[in-house]
């Protein structure tokens, strides 16, 4: 949204720029809400829906008439979606999918437009994910989410939608590692992207804690977050070794950068938990070693000074780190 000054925004041009596009705005909604009321849809009314969602992205009783209009327009027999033509859902979706876009660019952390999004796989796409045509769709739709996590990567609705996404098409926690790995490695500071792949991390070795096995795997997806606590003990040594070689890399490029850092104290965590005291010690001194490297290049840098201070105080014994 573009900011106008003080002198401009009072200006008699713009007060009447402005009073004609309220005029036209409340006209528009107007026409939606009558035929949402009126429980019609015709081409013409479908279209002046979409330029209310795409003006105004958080007109909620517009999309809720676009999901009744696509429903009643090719489904007037209340026919099972999966047994509709393809070519038709896919259609149908992709259409759908092109408003919630037009939305999205106004307004990114729009709550109706991406769950306008989900709506439309659930519905039009369901099971079929894998199967063509339908599979166009969803590789687009990877594709987007990743354009707009590029483009803002603290965006927490483009992140629940791609977590969504994952488990959508029964994606494993280990692609979303290297995803997450992928837009740290092209942004060091995005936090998003390290809280990501603390959360995905332990998923990937969370099988001995929620159950395991392959029938486990859709619950060990959807559970991550809830797990995360119960997994952690599971997450070998070796990994936590290969994780601090991450952090390292970003902390040694960015020393006063706070993101990798924070997952560094993450790790560290983990470390202290490690049943096996050889395990624990071998990460402790990795810790130690490696804050102490970032220190003789920046002798002033905060966080490697903090992060060897808690090191240095981190107990050894891992009933103790429970008890913290």
């Amino acid at each position: 949204r573009r900011r106008v000054s003080a002198s401009l925004a009072s200006s008699p041009e713009f007060l009447e720029q402005s009073a004609a596009k309220a005029k036209s705005y409340r006209a528009l909604l107007g026409a939606v809400l009558q035929a949402s009321a009126a429980k019609s849809y015709l081409d013409k009314q479908i279209a002046l829906s979409a330029k209310l969602c795409e003006l105004n992205p958080e007109a909620a009783t517009s999309w809720n008439y676009r999901k009744r209009a696509t429903l009643a327009n090719h489904n007037s027999e209340n026919t099972p979606i999966g047994e509709l033509p393809a070519d038709l859902r896919v259609s149908v979706a992709e259409a759908e999918l092109t408003v919630s876009e037009a939305a999205l660019k106004r307004n990114p952390k729009s709550y109706c437009a991406w769950y306008h999004r989900r709506w439309v796989l659930d519905t039009w796409i369901g099971k079929d994910f894998a199967v063509k045509p339908f599979d166009a769709v969803l590789e687009r739709e990877c594709t987007l989410t990743e354009q707009f996590l590029s483009l803002d990567p603290r965006n927490f609705h483009g992140w629940g939608y791609r977590r969504y996404l994952a488990e959508f098409v029964g994606e494993t926690p280990e692609t979303e590692l290297a995803f997450s790995r992928r837009l740290i490695e092209r942004d060091l500071s995005n936090y998003s992207a390290w809280h990501h792949r603390s959360a995905v991390l332990p998923a990937c070795h969370g099988s001995a804690a929620i159950g395991g096995g392959d029938a486990e795997s859709e619950s060990r997806w959807r559970g991550t977050m809830g797990a995360m606590s119960a997994a952690a003990t599971h997450i070998p040594a070796d990994t936590l070794l290969e994780e601090q070689d991450l952090w390292f890399q970003a902390a040694v490029t960015e020393p006063a950068d706070q993101a990798a850092w924070v997952y560094a104290r993450w790790v560290s965590g983990l470390g202290s938990r490690l049943e096996d005291p050889e395990a624990r010690a071998r990460v402790r001194e990795k810790d130690v070693k490696q804050a102490r490297e970032v220190l003789a290049l920046e002798p002033d840098a905060t966080w490697a000074l903090v992060h060897l201070a808690n090191a240095l105080a981190a107990p050894l014994d891992a009933s103790e780190a429970d008890r913290e």
